[in-house]
């Protein structure tokens, strides 16, 4: 398993890359065609996924974190 930082490095690469198509777009201007659209949902699908992985390991991380203060009490 990635760390966080990691996870957030992949998010950051595959927004880059979603930048990228539009900016390509922009230089030829012209509207996205349906197969950079479909890529680029599948990209931002994925995100998604893996955002959500993210913030369950801050969670478990804010968890931990509360259960060592408490065993210190």
């Amino acid at each position: 398993m990635k760390t966080i930082s990691q996870y957030k490095e992949d998010i950051k690469s595959l927004m880059k890359k979603t930048a990228d198509m539009d900016a390509k777009a922009i230089n030829e201007n012209r509207d996205l065609i349906d197969s950079e659209i479909s890529l680029k949902n599948e990209i931002l699908d994925t995100v998604e996924e893996i955002n959500k992985t993210v913030a369950t390991l801050e969670r478990q991380e804010r968890v931990n974190t509360m259960l060592e203060n408490h065993r210190r009490l």
